[in-house]
């Protein structure tokens, strides 16, 4: 469990490796393009974090870093879970959604996208964390 945060590690070192539709790879790809989304990527390096702390972080105005956060959410590069509060409000907490991503230029019929996946305990959880201390 990180302290900081309240969520839970994800001990699993299994790794997947998916191929992206056309259009996935091109909304990713786009998404890359983006300086502030790879900031926010960035930050998320240091460990799963609120919108406020990306803001802060990041240097990014928040109604900016909501729409930054909406393209990388969709995209697949970032997941979004709830970060419980016993004394208010939940916040929404954010994680990398893929451990890699691979772009083969040499294909015949054109790019080919891929992105590398630690499997999840349990593997069909979507959330970051219910920041609650299961110990």
């Amino acid at each position: 469990m990180d302290p900081r945060t309240g969520v839970r590690d994800e001990p699993s070192d299994r790794r997947t490796a998916r191929a992206l539709s056309e259009r996935e790879a091109d909304r990713l790809l786009a998404t890359l393009g983006d300086g502030d989304c790879r900031a926010v990527l960035r930050q998320l390096a240091d460990g799963p974090q609120t919108a406020e702390e990306l803001a802060e972080g990041c240097e990014i105005p928040s109604t900016t870093l909501y729409r930054k956060l909406d393209d990388l959410v969709a995209s697949g590069l970032v997941a979004e879970g709830t970060k419980v509060s016993t004394g208010g409000r939940n916040a929404s907490l954010y994680r990398h959604g893929v451990d890699g991503v691979e772009v083969d230029v040499g294909q015949a019929d054109g790019l080919d996208v891929r992105v590398t996946d630690r499997a999840r305990d349990p593997p069909d959880r979507s959330d970051v964390g219910d920041g609650t201390d299961a110990s």
